[in-house]
């Protein structure tokens, strides 16, 4: 809600602002929907390998490996949503034929692609956590993050840029 209140309320007379932002977030969630899946496999993946006997492969050991390969492949795949992202860029004309929203909507783009390096390795994280039923610790994660979007869209929220930076 803050973020889309900050949003709408850099557009004085236009709603370039607002629609720039909404392309840039569908272009976004195109590449974090493949994190968000290999959020649901580490939520799974982990804990089972940490219940399985250890004469097949299960085990705290087997269960840290798993945990450490899931947030590489997460890191992995957060880099080539990025950069798959930014080189898709030109893309971004096709989701509106208005040039002022086409201009505006091509740094939150690139941003939130930037930001898939960070989402790859975090969703992964939580969904570990997730696996591992560690609901108050991701609530604390959770309050926390929040609290720091809200402070920085108080700084920086008043451009479409600095409501994405926001995000990070």
């Amino acid at each position: 809600l803050a973020v889309t209140r900050a949003t709408q309320a850099i557009d004085t007379g236009s709603s370039a602002a607002a629609a720039a932002h909404t392309i840039a977030m569908n272009f976004w969630q195109l590449g974090g929907v493949v994190l968000f899946a290999l959020s649901a496999v580490a939520s799974i993946l982990v804990p089972a390998t940490l219940n399985a006997l250890p004469s097949s492969g299960g085990g705290k050991n087997a269960a840290k490996r798993a945990a450490d390969r899931m947030i590489g492949w997460g890191v992995v795949a957060g880099a080539c949503l990025a950069a798959t992202q930014l080189l898709a860029l030109p893309l971004l004309d096709l989701f509106t034929s208005v040039q002022d929203v086409r201009d505006a909507a091509r740094a939150p783009a690139i941003i939130g692609a930037l930001l898939q390096l960070l989402n790859g390795a975090a969703f992964v994280a939580e969904g570990i956590m997730q696996g591992h039923a560690a609901f108050a610790r991701l609530a604390v994660h959770a309050v926390l993050a929040s609290a720091a979007l809200l402070g920085s869209l108080h700084v920086m929220g008043h451009t479409l840029v600095g409501v994405w930076l926001s995000f990070g």
